[in-house]
């Protein structure tokens, strides 16, 4: 039993230290300039989200969006004039939220797909944006569940 245990705490000494190295170098990897820009939309639409500024909020969308919102039984698409219309309510309505686990699917010129964890109230709601650079700014054109 004591031999067990001793195994059990040398493998714990050696791999604990390992495997936080990896997780380290993982977290501090070089990130392009654009994906590093379109993370920090992410967490600029959390920030505006959470402080109900609708202005800055339907600043981070595309002029020709196409959004899709409801649920997967009432489906509802909104222009951005629509969704600049609705918005105030909105965030009302739903509160905070937090936007987890960015990453990007496909970046390619002036274009990109990213998928993003929106939480709400402990609930998960997984996104994929679909993202144009205009001027040099990202913006969401479109969005798929």
């Amino acid at each position: 039993m004591k031999l067990k245990v001793w195994f059990l705490v040398l493998i714990g000494v050696v791999l604990f230290p390992i495997l936080n190295c990896v997780a380290a170098e993982k977290s501090t990897e070089q990130m392009s300039p654009e994906k590093q820009a379109i993370f920090q939309l992410f967490e600029n639409m959390e920030t505006a989200w959470n402080k109900q500024d609708a202005a800055a909020y339907i600043m981070f969308f595309h002029d020709d969006l196409r959004l899709k919102l409801g649920s997967p039984q009432k489906v509802k698409y909104y222009s951005k004039k629509a969704c600049k219309k609705t918005l105030p309510k909105r965030m009302a309505k739903f509160g905070p939220y937090k936007m987890v686990d960015p990453e990007i699917i496909n970046l390619k010129g002036d274009k990109a797909k990213a998928k993003v964890i929106v939480r709400k109230k402990k609930r998960d709601y997984p996104n994929v944006f679909n993202l144009v650079r205009v001027n040099g700014e990202w913006q969401i054109i479109s969005n798929e569940w």
